[in-house]
């Protein structure tokens, strides 16, 4: 039951953020792993922010709005839950390259909190305090491809209830992440 109210809750973030299927800019997957010997994947899909900021140099600032849903399986512990899944929202701030380097690539860096809803507060010995969490990451990565239509990143996370409550040890994850954008 919990499964089908957080996959209804990521349904009607996608609806909420998406009048049609073609404003979607891209989707990613990602893998990893982190605290409480937790394995990590997720998928998201993305909508490119028109605004950038900073472009007069090489560089330049944009970003984009993600909606994801991830599931995190770990092992079972003081609590005897081993799982979580989570949806949430977040804008990303993106630092980018206006032009591909010698080999082709566009690198760029993140840096993003968002808002995210959980299946349950507590996994493995950790109690998270809340089912509500805010979902911070730092990220690296390269564009590649003809169009430059393929993302590969590697994504440092963390998740935290920011002392909404007097438990929040928060959960912290090593990710890729590999995406496509609709160009």
């Amino acid at each position: 039951m919990k499964y089908q109210g957080i996959c209804s809750i990521f349904l009607g973030l996608v609806t909420l953020f998406c009048g049609h299927a073609q404003a979607v800019d891209g989707i990613a997957i990602d893998l990893g792993s982190g605290d409480e010997s937790s394995d990590v994947i997720g998928a998201s899909v993305r909508w490119n922010w028109e605004k950038k900021w900073f472009t007069d140099g090489e560089w330049y600032v944009g970003g984009y709005w993600e909606a994801g849903i991830g599931h995190w399986d770990g092992k079972s512990g003081e609590h005897s839950n081993d799982n979580i899944t989570h949806v949430g929202v977040t804008p990303v701030f993106r630092l980018q390259r206006h032009q591909p380097l010698s080999n082709g690539t566009i690198p760029f860096f993140e840096g993003a909190i968002g808002f995210h809803v959980m299946s349950d507060d507590k996994i493995g010995d950790k109690d998270l305090g809340t089912n509500f969490a805010f979902g911070d990451h730092v990220a690296a990565g390269i564009q590649f491809g003809g169009q430059r239509q393929y993302e590969l990143s590697a994504r440092l996370r963390h998740f935290s209830n920011c002392g909404l409550d007097d438990s929040n040890p928060g959960m912290n994850f090593g990710e890729v992440r590999f995406g496509y954008l609709f160009r």
